[in-house]
Order: C-alpha cells, then sequence, then structure tokens
C-alpha cells in the first residue's frame, strides 16, 4: 500500500512578524530616497555651475562680436580712406608728370 504524504501545514506569518518586514522595507525606501536626493544634489550643483558658464560664455561672446563689428567697422573706414587716398595720389602722379613736361617744354623753348 501507498503512504500518503502529509499535507504541509504552512505557517503564517504573525502580525508582529509582518511589521517588521513592513519597517524594514520602508527603511530601505528611505534610505534609497535619501541616496536619490543625494545625487539628485550633486546632479543640480553640476546643472548650475554649466549653466553659469553658459552665460559666462554667452556675455565673452557678446564682448567679442562687439569688437569685431567695431574692427569690420574701422576696415571699412580705412579701406575708404586708402580708396581716396589712392585717387588723390593717382591724380597728383598725374599733375606731376604734366607740370614735368611743361617745364621740360619751357626749358626747350628758352634753350
Amino acid at each position: 500500500m501507498k503512504k500518503v504524504k502529509k499535507s504541509k501545514v504552512s505557517k503564517e506569518p504573525t502580525i508582529s512578524e509582518v511589521m517588521s518586514t513592513v519597517q524594514d522595507l520602508a527603511e530601505a525606501v528611505q534610505t534609497g530616497f535619501a541616496r536619490v536626493e543625494t545625487i539628485l544634489d550633486r546632479h543640480e550643483g553640476i546643472i548650475n555651475t554649466l549653466a553659469e558658464g553658459q552665460n559666462y560664455l554667452r556675455e565673452k561672446v557678446g564682448i567679442l562680436d562687439q569688437r569685431v563689428s567695431k574692427t569690420q567697422n574701422r576696415v571699412e573706414d580705412i579701406a575708404d580712406s586708402l580708396g581716396d587716398i589712392t585717387r588723390v595720389a593717382d591724380k597728383d602722379r598725374v599733375s606731376t608728370l604734366d607740370h614735368e613736361r611743361r617745364i621740360r617744354h619751357l626749358e626747350k623753348t628758352r634753350a
């Protein structure tokens, strides 16, 4: 004849065991939240540092842009002045050549 296995009686946890387990889980969750909070604080500091650096760079780029604009304006002014000076120098050269021709012509007629 076969032996019939006795059913195992499952022992149900007591209320104090359940409360202890819940308390342990609550503490683990609190510890996890504390770690997450620490990490978030660190990330917030990094983000603030990056934002400050970005603002600093934005300010410096703005200053650089102003300087470049002023330099471009100066270069354009110098180019205009050089154009005027070149035209005047060309006119003076032509006038000098004409004057030299007249002097040579006068010297030839006197001689």
